[in-house]
């Protein structure tokens, strides 16, 4: 199953990511599957903004060069840019993953680690948790506050997910072969809750 876009008008509005588990995550994780029809042009695929500020949080965007791209600007001050060294074809359904450890992010294509390649560095640490009052967030669609509603997706979204857990290597190739990545809690362990967790008795 997917979500078909038409790259005119079509867009997935989910609302404010402000507070909460992922928009106060200072590491975490975002995962799209997708292909595109149209080479040569701009795609957003996750784009998270403000209605009053110039914040820009494009993760994962496919750009005119056909290529990953990933924009962390808020408030004016742009944090970080990269993009894939991986050329995208089109028709070809792809499995992406931005992971973020605090440090820096990092990308994967299909399960493999990506080399990204930055052409702004300021402060490759930024994650959700330093952007305020992002109150726009599109699947298939930009839009902030100086910017009119663009970058309209072309193509196919099969899935989106967050989350506020640094994915291991391990775990991104798990997602990308299609298995079930546990969820981990902080402070969780695997020890049974109860004595008799058997429940023989």
């Amino acid at each position: 199953p997917y979500y078909r876009f038409d790259g005119t008008d079509d867009v997935i509005d989910i609302g404010a990511l402000e507070g909460g588990y992922v928009g106060n995550a200072t590491i975490g994780y975002i995962e799209a599957v997708f292909s595109v029809n149209t080479l040569g042009i701009t795609h957003a695929i996750v784009d998270f903004g403000d209605d009053s500020l110039n914040t820009r949080l494009r993760c994962p965007n496919v750009n005119s060069s056909n290529k990953i791209y990933l924009d962390w600007e808020i408030n004016n001050t742009n944090h970080w840019r990269a993009e894939s060294t991986t050329v995208l074809s089109a028709n070809t359904v792809y499995h992406v993953v931005v992971v973020h450890d605090g440090t820096e992010p990092k990308l994967y294509i299909n399960g493999v680690e990506d080399t990204l390649v930055f052409s702004i560095t300021t402060d490759k640490t930024v994650w959700f948790g330093t952007a305020d009052n992002v109150d726009n967030s599109f699947i298939g669609a930009h839009e902030s506050g100086n910017d009119a509603r663009t970058n309209f997706f072309d193509g196919e979204i099969h899935r989106v997910r967050m989350g506020n857990h640094a994915l291991t290597a391990a775990e991104v190739k798990q997602l990308s072969s299609g298995a079930s990545v546990p969820f981990k809690y902080k402070g969780a362990n695997q020890t049974d809750l109860v004595t008799n967790g058997d429940f023989a008795n």
